[in-house]
């Protein structure tokens, strides 16, 4: 159940305010937000917001010794709510808060490990005066929070919990990590008074300390030896199809689910098995774009399986809208760019009732996508498997078309030697992009950032370490905003026992030198049309967004012009306009890194209160 949480927690134990606590939840940026419902105990103030208004009420938790407020869907309800003797209705959509109270009850703070699916809550313990905060393994529900001497305050949201928003509390790390790689992942937020509890984190607040912990990491621990390719792909298609039978139970019976359908090999993995009563797909069109379109695949999917396809014309719904988009967002991304977009879709998932609509973000990150390389040469070199080593590196140097020397430099020698860092391709040589201020980027050492690793050490093998990097970093890559306030959106690729068995598949079952994603594509057969199963590559709105730019130049230029970030001294004033000239002629360099740069801009004007500067 899609909703904002929040919680005020006084330090010192002394009552919390009803009109303290009303005016935490007046600052949620909700479009169509239904009535928020209240909590009091002793020292704490707990607000839960539905996303819609028509949203059913929380349900309430019988024990009186806990108060839950949630933010998404457990996966596991059925099998917790056996496990912890709760009668079947427990385990329907909606009765998370009373399941997530008996686990607690069960296993106390530890309850957070037992927990498998996409959501945030925060429950208190009357008893102990206790309040935890726990957001999913991946970040994919948010919690930010913030403190002083009197109290705690913690929300769905940023702005919820950031009075005033002001440049001179501006985040100099963070501003520096968001620039160096836009993939940035850690507890920092664009604002230095404001900090997010990380994904797979649990915060625990009790006599007046924190404490904040990781709840879950996987385990080193790979398949059994002399399991077949084959063998395997048939384990991942049996627990991607349990991933995407879960998201299907979201919406309850007679629940409507849609899914995103591009064509690609992910989204056609999903819809291929995603088959039920009223299931339909949404695909992003472009008329004028050939470049960007990909509906010819989708029709095959659509096609082979008789679902009916929803289409969304998407020429010229880019650079509007920014300032809306950015209220929406507690972060800077470049999807604030495309507010016309995300309003056409979120438009029609209302106007169609649609109650869960499935994504294939971040599958690159479990079967992985291009940027995978051969890493797994030098786990065999360092485990001395000489032989299977000089097979692989053969196979590789006739696949990939690339000299041994390179292959030996780039995936042996570099990944063995120095310390531990975020070897994400051959191709990425940690070069700074030109519009960076120099002297801001020596004074934060941001050569060092573009390589440096944030994942905790959970591997012993580099490849496997590297995918575990990938993760991590997928709370930054979800694209959050307008849309995400129009139905529950579920990422199927990144359930939990999907992507612990995808990090215990040897590396060389999951990577090709001539293909992406080659597990996905064995384990997914014939249930894809041959030309989706073949396919290599694939398009983008970028082309289309090009063409956009160039359009809307009389509005961008001045924003560039004008540019806070180049005022405080981040961005060099000379580079970032002639990047901003060369998008305007189709021939940016690094587009998307460029755009992600102009997002902040926008994002910034909007929360500090200068919207009227991008009008």
């Amino acid at each position: 159940m899609r909703a904002v949480i929040a919680a005020i927690v006084s330090l010192d134990g002394a009552p919390v305010e009803v009109g303290e606590l009303k005016r935490l939840a007046a600052c949620a940026r909700l479009p169509w937000g239904g009535a928020p419902k209240f909590f009091h105990g002793e020292g704490v103030g707990l607000a839960w917001i539905p996303a819609f208004s028509a949203a059913v009420c929380l349900p309430d938790v019988e024990d009186l010794r806990y108060e839950v407020v949630a933010d998404g869907t457990l996966d596991n309800r059925a099998e917790l709510a056996r496990e912890l003797g709760l009668p079947a209705e427990a385990a329907a959509p909606g009765g998370e808060p009373r399941i997530i109270a008996a686990a607690y009850e069960r296993w106390g703070a530890d309850c957070s490990a037992h927990l498998i699916g996409e959501l945030a809550f925060l429950l208190w313990d009357r008893g102990e005066r206790r309040l935890l905060a726990v957001r999913d393994v991946f970040g994919l529900r948010e919690l930010f929070y913030t403190e002083d001497r009197r109290q705690i305050r913690i929300a769905s949201q940023l702005q919820m919990v950031l009075d005033r928003p002001d440049l001179s509390n501006l985040d100099e790390e963070f501003v520096a990590d968001f620039l160096a790689c836009w993939t940035h992942a850690g507890a920092r937020t664009p604002f230095k008074t404001v900090r997010r509890l990380q994904g797979g984190h649990q915060m625990t607040l009790a006599a007046g300390r924190s404490e904040i912990r990781r709840y879950w990491r996987p385990l080193d621990r790979g398949l059994p030896a002399g399991r077949s390719e084959g063998d395997v792909a048939e384990q991942f298609l049996a627990v991607f199809q349990e991933a995407v039978n879960r998201c299907l139970n979201v919406g309850g019976k007679g629940g409507t689910v849609w899914a995103e359908l591009s064509g690609g090999l992910d989204s056609s993995s999903i819809v291929a098995l995603a088959q039920a009563p009223g299931f339909a797909t949404m695909t992003f069109v472009w008329e004028d774009t050939p470049q960007s379109d990909e509906r010819s695949w989708a029709k095959a999917v659509v096609e082979k399986y008789g679902l009916i396809n929803h289409q969304i014309v998407c020429d010229d719904l880019f650079f509007d809208g920014a300032a809306e988009e950015s209220r929406y967002r507690s972060e800077p991304h470049f999807g604030i760019l495309c507010h016309p977009l995300i309003r056409a879709e979120s438009e029609l998932l209302r106007a169609r009732g649609v109650d869960v609509l499935l994504s294939g973000a971040r599958a690159e990150a479990v079967v992985l996508g291009d940027w995978a390389s051969p890493l797994h040469l030098a786990d065999m070199v360092r485990s001395l498997r000489l032989g299977a080593f000089a097979k692989e590196l053969l196979r590789w140097q006739k696949g990939a078309h690339r000299p041994l020397a390179n292959l030996l430099l780039d995936f042996v020698l570099r990944p063995l030697s120095g310390r531990r860092s975020y070897l994400r391709s051959s191709e990425d040589t940690g070069v700074l992009n030109p519009w960076i201020d120099q002297a801001f980027a020596r004074r934060m050492k941001m050569r060092e950032r573009t390589r440096e690793a944030v994942a905790d050490k959970a591997f012993h093998s580099i490849a496997q370490q590297l995918q575990y990097e990938q993760l991590i970093r997928s709370e930054q890559m979800i694209s959050r905003g307008f849309v995400e306030w129009s139905c529950e959106i579920r990422h199927p690729f990144l359930y939990r026992p999907l992507v612990e068995l995808a990090l215990s598949i040897p590396w060389e079952q999951k990577v090709s030198p001539r293909e992406a994603k080659p597990l996905l594509r064995r384990a997914l057969g014939d249930r894809l049309p041959e030309a989706v199963r073949n396919r290599r590559g694939g398009a983008g709105p970028g082309p289309s967004m090009y063409k956009a730019f160039a359009k809307r130049w009389g509005v961008i230029e001045p924003l560039v012009r004008s540019s806070r970030l180049v005022s405080m001294g981040f961005i060099d004033r000379a580079e970032f306009t002639r990047a901003a000239e060369l998008a305007r002629f189709g021939a940016a360099h690094q587009f998307v890194a460029f755009l992600s740069c102009l997002a902040f801009e926008y994002w910034l004007r909007t929360v500090t209160g200068q919207e009227e500067d991008i009008r």
